[in-house]
Formats: C-alpha cells, structure tokens, sequence
C-alpha cells in the first residue's frame, strides 16, 4: 500500500540537501510566497501546490520587483491557495481556514504559513509530511515563536 506523502519546502536552502530525491511517486509538493524565484528548477517543477496566503495588499507591497511574484502567480499552473479570492489568479483557491480549524480543534497550528499547510495536510489526511528548509531559527529570532508548532 502506498503512502500519501506531501514535502513542503521552505526558503532555508541550506536544507534542501537531496530534496528532489524525497518525492515518492504519487506524492506532492508544496511550497510558498516568492520560492520559485529561487526554488532550483527541478525542485520548482515537482511542485504541485503553491500557497500564498498572506493579506492581499501587504503581501503586494512588500514585493520585490526582481522575483515578480504577482505575474508567477497570474500564470502559475498548479492550484495556489490565498487569503481570499482573486480574480487575477485563475488557479487560485481560497484557503480552507475554518475546516483546518475544526479539524485541529483550534487555532494551534496559524502561528505561520508552514502551520496553514501542516494543517491542510492532516485534513486531507496525508500519511508522510516532510519538512525541507522550514527552519525557525534561533530561539531570539522574530520566527522563534512558531519553533513549537512544527
């Protein structure tokens, strides 16, 4: 019987050691906000979900033109998940907070994005969730805070 397994691949590529490697047939791979315009193309063409659910207008502005995130996004070809919806993503899906809620049984796991995925994965009851460069740093960083949830 096989596995259902999904990676999910953060921005420390210093942990993407093998990566390309761990995606057994039949599995997926998800990664998020500006990565795939620093993913390693064979990484970047295993994805098969993108998330990008941070607020619409701050996540705009905070853009740097170089990655040109929003145009990735407008023709991205896998689902990309959001905040809300978007008419300007066709393949954009809004994010299932309240069933991940209701599925954890509360608000746990929505310290960060990688907490939103964790979450989506145990509704959709994937058997294998690896994390790749999903590191929180030090424990006197801004980031230290979500260290515990995953």
């Amino acid at each position: 019987m096989q596995r259902r397994t999904v990676v999910i691949v953060g921005s420390d590529n210093w942990l993407w050691d093998g990566l390309e490697a761990e995606l057994p047939p039949g599995g997926e791979m998800w990664s998020l906000n500006h990565l795939h315009a620093i993913l390693p193309p064979e990484v970047l063409a295993q994805c098969t979900r993108w998330f990008q659910i941070h607020s619409w207008e701050p996540m705009v502005a905070r853009q740097r033109p170089e990655h040109r995130h929003l145009e990735w996004l407008a023709n991205c070809k896998i689902p990309v998940y959001l905040a809300e919806e978007r008419p300007e993503i066709p393949t954009g899906v809004v994010f299932p907070y309240e069933d991940v809620r209701r599925c954890l049984g509360d608000d746990y796991f929505a310290s960060n994005s990688f907490g939103y995925m964790i979450g989506l994965a145990i509704l959709e009851k994937f058997d294998v969730i690896k994390l790749y460069g999903c590191d929180f740093g030090p424990k006197d960083t801004s980031d230290a805070y979500a260290r515990p949830m995953v």
